[in-house]
């Protein structure tokens, strides 16, 4: 199945990849997303001019 994940998603796994190599994956997996979502809005924070998408990403 990761093999699979891994021909499909290759970015995805890219990102999630040390998560899904752990023990306790879900919950690594959880912190992945958590984590990929802040960098993310935090990006959209610092990309320039406040809009509409500046208050989206106070919303994560």
């Amino acid at each position: 199945a990761a093999q699979d994940a891994r021909n499909a998603l290759p970015r995805l796994w890219e990102i999630f990849r040390d998560a899904l190599e752990r023990d306790d994956k879900e919950l690594a997996l959880e912190m992945s997303i958590k984590r990929f979502n802040y960098l993310k809005a935090l990006a959209i924070l610092r990309s320039g001019v406040p809009g509409f998408h500046t208050a989206i990403a106070y919303l994560y």
